[in-house]
């Protein structure tokens, strides 16, 4: 069940006894070792870097492809209580359109109500560029099913998920997302391994879909996975030299800045009147001199006195002169799986982002986050710093709790309900952590080496879904280096290709202490600083201002792309807010989300009270609930399964098993 958040174990509880079907599926793969993993091998290569080597081979693109006999359990697998039969009802493809439209009739044909998942894989073409044996392309989750009865749902699916980004050349289309001529098949099932053909095309040539620039490519060699199909149609691994950098990130920077604004001095313009319509706002900037303008691009530091107790910062209204501006503080807290409030104030703790992933359900994860977002309403907070929702490259990547998936569709996907939802209520979002960031072991000095197709496929892909369908508020800078350049400070990713690829309109914040050089950082994309330096960066904006070393046309941006963020959370009203609605949701998407492995004998569920029930494990009684650093939550209720099961009736004899709080190394038997 992972980290279930306050209701997970009631939830817990619920499934075992069978009063709610299981419907979760993995949200990644889980093999037989860690060794098994590809990343293992130089997961901690170095304090200062770390190649990227298996490329786009990432959880089940590299199971499924090269190691099928090496998975426990596959990608998108869960048991149910109920069974199910999945049908397509109508497959067909736009070309014009450029989509397939599919309709799948999912019927329970067991004997208890209950949900399924309808995955979409799509089969392509090994062509010159190589590519996993399969790619998640799209999923729904059904309506809850009495036996007997039935649900339709309808995909229409762009074929650019199947495309593949040619950073190489090799195909003659560089820097080009492609189809490859071939043979495509697209696949439904209710997980990857369960699946039947549901529309096949071919295509005679190539087709390219979208020609964009070079950006991001590594300037340092490594070799990279590819696929080779040996004489027996066996797919075996080769290694090939990765494409490096050919364009400069700062040779090619074209800033498409406004004109600089004359300073005025102040003319008793306040924000209102440019939220009214009073004044422009290029008028309300011109007020302020590079001191006030510089303390607009950095927040205050933790649990700032200006916005709510306990919160992670504050910005905007941080200084004498802004606050005579009627310009308010805004208030930012964490986290991804509720409000991190270091008061002593208790919030409501969420399903973790693995969890959340693992329920395949978009709707569900937008109510839950709708109702998150009236919380923040109701602790006058203006911006959640969540979603998380980098790639689940490997098994011990410190913050895999608070991300989705190893695959980006369902990542982004599902990113995208998480700012629906909360963004529905008037409170910004920070998507985190951009980019590439695999790992926390030495992530302030750690350069993720990655290669240009594997960056655009599975590493910036879930957060290019998420910006596109969703635009968060803002988007939050990683600590980490990539390929060689910090991301605070990284023209490629934060101007060329999350502004003007993209279409993103928000800031870009730091995260916190994740700024290296804040003159460059403001040059290349880095909008606000957190937290406060003290007054140090502050300086180093103003002199390098007036040395010309920074254009007042780009503080100007940066500042311009703030104030539309705070006249937003000037309109903030709370809103009516019901505690016991949030619990039930919370609930309801523990109970969609927790996935059923084995089951041998039909065991499960427990359907005899009179017989006693063996609970073995520390986790039962004091449950590790939440993750740690921003998603710690002083929850408003704690359940655990060992007291759920009581409550619900039954005999339970308990056993502790081991100390949680011991180091793996020195846990013995009890």
């Amino acid at each position: 069940a992972w980290q279930g958040g306050m209701e997970g174990g009631l939830a817990t509880a619920d499934i075992l006894c069978g009063d709610v079907n299981p419907s979760g599926k993995l949200s990644d793969t889980y093999a037989k070792d860690l060794e098994d993993y590809p990343s293992t091998a130089n997961f901690h290569e170095s304090a200062f870097y770390v190649d990227y080597t298996e490329d786009i081979y990432v959880g089940y693109r590299y199971f499924e492809t090269f190691a099928k006999d090496k998975v426990r359990y596959p990608f998108g697998y869960g048991l149910s209580y109920t069974d199910f039969k999945i049908g397509v009802k109508h497959a067909s493809l736009d070309f014009e359109k450029g989509v397939a439209n599919i309709c799948v009739k999912v019927t329970n044909t067991g004997k208890r109500l209950g949900k399924e998942v309808v995955q979409v894989y799509g089969e392509m073409p090994q062509g010159r560029l190589g590519k996993p044996s399969r790619v998640l392309i799209d999923f729904a989750k059904t309506k809850e099913l009495v036996p007997g009865l039935s649900d339709e749902l309808k995909f229409e699916i762009p074929l650019d998920r199947m495309a593949s980004f040619d950073d190489s050349g090799v195909t003659g289309h560089r820097n080009c997302y492609v189809l490859e001529a071939g043979d495509y098949t697209i696949h439904v099932g209710n997980s990857i391994r369960n699946t039947t053909e549901c529309l096949f095309f071919e295509l005679a040539e190539i087709v390219e879909l979208q020609k964009l620039q070079e950006a991001l490519a590594p300037y340092e060699k490594f070799d990279r996975m590819k696929p080779f199909c040996d004489e027996n149609g066996r797919m075996l691994i080769e290694y090939e030299e990765t494409p490096l950098v050919t364009v400069d990130m700062y040779d090619r920077r074209e800033q498409e800045l406004p004109e600089e604004i004359p300073v005025t001095g102040d003319k008793g313009i306040m924000l209102l009147d440019v939220r009214e319509g009073r004044a422009t706002m290029d008028e309300f900037i011109a007020q302020f001199d590079d001191e006030d303008l510089a303390c607009f691009v950095r927040g205050e530091g933790m649990g700032s006195s200006l916005v709510t107790a306990g919160t992670a910062s504050a910005f905007a209204g941080v200084s004498p002169n802004l606050i005579a501006h009627k310009i308010p503080s805004v208030c930012c807290d964490d986290g991804p799986s509720g409000m991190r409030l270091d008061s002593g104030m208790k919030a409501f703790s969420l399903p973790n982002g693995t969890l959340c992933g693992c329920s395949f359900n978009k709707e569900l994860n937008t109510r839950l986050y709708a109702l998150l977002g009236l919380e923040m309403t109701a602790n006058k907070v203006e911006v959640l710093l969540g979603p998380g929702m980098n790639i689940h490259r490997h098994p011990l990547n410190g913050r895999n709790f608070e991300y989705f998936s190893e695959d980006p569709c369902l990542a982004g996907e599902l990113a995208t309900s998480f700012i629906d939802g909360v963004q529905s209520k008037g409170i910004g979002t920070a998507l985190k952590h951009f980019a590439a960031n695999s790992q926390e072991t030495d992530r302030m000095t750690g350069n993720s080496i990655v290669d240009e197709r594997a960056l655009r496929e599975i590493y910036l892909r879930a957060f290019e879904i998420a910006v596109k369908k969703a635009q968060p508020t803002m988007v939050m800078n990683a600590y980490n280096k990539l390929n060689g350049v910090y991301c605070s400070e990284n023209q490629y990713l934060q101007n060329d290709i999350l502004r003007d690829e993209w279409g993103f309109e928000g800031a870009v914040v730091s995260d916190w202490g994740a700024v290296n050089q804040r003159v460059e950082g403001l040059k290349n994309g880095n909008d606000l600083e957190m937290p406060y330096s003290g007054g140090y960066n502050d300086k180093k904006i103003v002199d390098a201002v007036k040395s010309g070393e920074l254009s007042e046309d780009v503080l100007n941006n940066a500042v311009d792309r703030l104030i539309e963020i705070i006249l937003n959370a000037a309109k903030i009203e709370k809103k009516p807010y019901f505690a016991n609605a949030h619990h039930a949701v919370a609930k309801e998407v523990a109970l969609g989300s927790i996935t059923l492995l084995k089951n041998e004998g039909n065991i499960l569920p427990l359907s005899d009270k009179s017989k006693s029930v063996a609970v073995i494990g520390e986790m039962a009684v004091d449950p590790r609930y939440q993750g740690a650093g921003s998603s710690l939550v002083n929850p408003t209720k704690k359940e655990n399964a060992f007291d759920s099961l009581i409550k619900l009736g039954y005999k339970v004899k308990y056993a502790k098993g081991y100390n949680k709080k011991t180091k793996p190394k020195e846990i013995k038997p009890l």
